[in-house]
Order: C-alpha cells, then structure tokens, then sequence
C-alpha cells in the first residue's frame, strides 16, 4: 500500500454496512455494491483487496457516490449529538475513492484506464463540500466548537486525500493543481478551517499533517481575492474576541492577495512597481524583494524607497500571520503588525 495513502481500519466495516443498509431503505441508488465489497473485504481482515477485487469501476464509483450522498443528508439531518461517528463515516467513504486510486498506482504504476484524476476528483469533492457548507456558519457555536477535533481531524483527512491525488500528478504543480479545484463553496472549507486552528490541534493528529498546511491548500482553491477577504474577516473576528492586539497594520485585500499569492496572479503587482506613487512598469532586472517575495519595484531606488516608507512592516505581517497559524495561542505575541479588515 503506498506510505501516503494508509489503508482503512476494517474494524469500522460492520457499523458502516449497518448505516448504509438502513439508508437504502428510504433512499434511491444502488447501495449494495459498496455494502458488499465492505463485507468482502472484512472476510480478508487486514488485508488490502487488490484492484482485481473491486468492483467495475463505474458501478463502485456510482454506488460509491449514492452511499456518500445518503450519509450526508442524514448527517444534515440530524448532525448531534451523531456528529463523531457521522463525520468518520463520511471521510471514511470518501477516502474509498482515493484507495483505489493508490491501488491502481501501485500495480499499474498509473492512474486506472479512462480515469481523469482532476475531473474525478472535482466530482468527487461535492459531497464533502455540502459537509463544510452545513458546519460553516455553526463552527463557533458551542454544540458545534465542542466538537472542534472532530472537525479538525476531518478537514485533515481531506487535505491528506487530496494531497495523495497531486503526488500522482507530478508534472502538475501543487498551485495548479489545487485552483483546478477551484469552485465557489469551497469557501466553506476555508472558513471551517480558521474557526478549527483557533483551538489546539487534536492529539490524534500528533506528528502528522498540521491543519495549517491543508488551509494553505485550501486557499489556493480560491480566487486570490476571495480567499484574501476571508482572511480579513477571519482576522477581524479575532479581534473583536480579544484575541489578538487591537493595534494593528492595516492592508487592503488586493495588496494581501498580492502578497500572498503568487504574483504572476495579480496583474498590478506583475505589470506595476509596488511602491506606492511609482506608476512605471519593472523591466527583465525587477527587484523582488526577497524576503517575502511577492513584491516588485522597478528598480533599487522604489526598493529601497518603499523598505523605508514601512515595507519591511508588511514583511513581518505576514511572519505574524504564519505565526498565528503556527502558534494560535501566541497571538497576544503580536504587538503592532496584525492585518485587519479596513
């Protein structure tokens, strides 16, 4: 089995049969291929069934689907006090696509014939999405906070997914790949995610991928812009709690997303010199700046100019920032560079 894609633990198969056997009763779709295979797989024990052991591709993934969809809805439903065992049986089906995948890679040594990893794995994500679209208003109530692990480690273990489908795509770059994802209500995902890190991460996720990284990702599955005013919100939220120094630096969204995202992105940092009152376009010999390595200036002089007039200021917001992701119980840390919304 691949190192970055662990298989499931089979001791949860029978209640997972159970749900979805119930579920068939009162929704539509074929819910016995899944069921089957499950059961299948629990006569092996611990042992991984081979691609040849799955079902016909269409038929897994389309029973796969209606099982997923089914598990959703009752979540929606009634999310507590169910929300645990819900939400690990959601990430549970939905990492079944991604086996498959790992299993084709492994004896194949490429992704299964007819299969679009980018086209299925948008396909594949609204289900999840429809979980973060339901939680996303309801994180910071405190029925929903208590069970902030819980969350925590979902949204991980989609971030741990998706990155084991771009490891099979290595001429594709990790920004390209993710705003191949790019749709509207991943926004969901962000927020979930900033309300998440605002606690401590959960023990079970103890050295592996930290929540920081998957909201990394999920930012660059949004439009710069979109993802540079929800920081800003997110920011601001934390302000009016007290939790973070109501002195503060203050950026636009457009120069945050200037700065964050790369820069070829943003037309007037690529075609414009940053420092402000400079209207000429930079040539071949730009000056990045190198320490954040988002801003260009036309030359030394605009470079220099701007590093004096508070440039260097928004280079320490932004290792605040990574601070703040790094280290949320450190904000009261951060005197004077913290980015509100203005």
């Amino acid at each position: 089995m691949d190192a970055q894609f662990p298989p499931p633990d089979t001791d949860d198969f029978p209640a997972i049969i159970m749900m979805l056997q119930g579920l068939s009763q009162s929704h539509p779709g074929d819910f016995n291929t899944i069921s089957n295979f499950l059961a299948d797989w629990v006569q092996l024990g611990t042992v991984v069934p081979t691609l040849g052991g799955f079902p016909p591709l269409q038929q897994y993934e389309d029973s796969l689907t209606t099982s997923l969809n089914a598990v959703v809805q009752a979540f929606i439903a009634h999310p507590l006090p169910h929300l645990p065992i819900l939400l690990s049986h959601i990430a549970m089906l939905h990492s079944f696509y991604y086996l498959r995948h790992a299993i084709a890679r492994q004896e194949l040594g490429a992704p299964e014939p007819g299969v679009d990893l980018l086209t299925d794995t948008r396909e594949q994500l609204e289900p999840v999405l429809r979980v973060f679209a339901f939680l996303s208003p309801r994180m910071r109530l405190p029925e929903y906070s208590a069970h902030h692990e819980t969350v925590t480690t979902f949204a991980v273990t989609l971030g741990l997914g998706l990155a084991f489908i771009k490891s099979m795509l290595p001429a594709v770059t990790p920004y390209d790949f993710y705003q191949s994802l790019e749709r509207e209500d991943n926004v969901h995902l962000l927020r979930v995610l900033y309300a998440c890190i605002e606690h401590e991460p959960p023990a079970a996720l103890a050295g592996t991928v930290p929540p920081q990284a998957v909201l990394t990702n999920a930012e660059m599955m949004l439009p710069p812009v979109r993802w540079a005013r929800e920081q800003l919100a997110w920011l601001a939220l934390l302000r009016q709690a007290d939790r973070i120094s109501p002195r503060h630096c203050r950026l636009t969204i457009v120069e945050l997303s200037s700065l964050r995202a790369p820069a070829s992105l943003n037309v007037a940092v690529t075609m414009q010199c940053w420092r402000e009152g400079c209207n000429l376009p930079y040539a071949l010999n730009v000056k990045r700046c190198g320490r954040c390595k988002r801003v260009y200036y036309c030359g030394n002089a605009c470079r220099d100019a701007d590093w004096s007039a508070g440039h260097s200021t928004l280079c320490s917001t932004l290792a605040n920032l990574r601070s703040i992701l790094e280290h949320p119980h450190a904000q009261h840390m951060l005197q004077n560079q913290i980015i509100v919304a203005v």
